[in-house]
């Protein structure tokens, strides 16, 4: 593979963040008209806050897809709104019920049940899919 390719950076830029001890996601459960790898998303959230995952449930009659869908949608609406960082740092609230979507480490450690929630942070990289247009069959493309 030729080095000046896009994918030849894209696959440098993977294999840095893997060395770096990120885990590689799973394109089918990433979605990219959120950005998100949803599948990652409500793992952290079981494993950090399963009763506040419970009381969101609740609000959404019990129904565990209706509640994914709705807060995935919530959560898109409080990036566009108030930005990543402030969504990061204060989490998002749905149904008044607050997730938090990562754990800071303490500046003051007691103990070490204090970073349990953070050791649960999640950093995933997805390989890209191509965004290059498909030019038409049977034609040639004009600019």
């Amino acid at each position: 593979m030729a080095i000046h390719h896009e994918s030849a950076f894209g696959d440098a830029i993977v294999a840095a963040l893997l060395a770096d001890g990120w885990a590689e996601g799973d394109r089918a459960d990433y979605r990219p008209e959120l950005g998100l790898d949803t599948s990652q998303l409500f793992a952290f959230i079981g494993a950090t806050q399963a009763q506040e995952w419970e009381d969101l449930v609740t609000y959404y009659g019990g129904d565990r897809d209706a509640a994914q869908r709705g807060f995935a949608k919530r959560l898109d609406q409080a990036i566009a709104t108030d930005g990543l960082l402030d969504v990061l740092r204060k989490g998002v609230k749905d149904h008044g019920v607050r997730i938090r979507l990562a754990y800071f480490k303490p500046s003051f450690v007691e103990s070490e049940a204090i970073l349990a929630d953070y050791r649960q942070n999640r950093l995933t990289v997805v390989r890209s899919r191509s965004t290059r247009p498909s030019r038409p069959t049977g034609g040639t493309a004009s600019t």
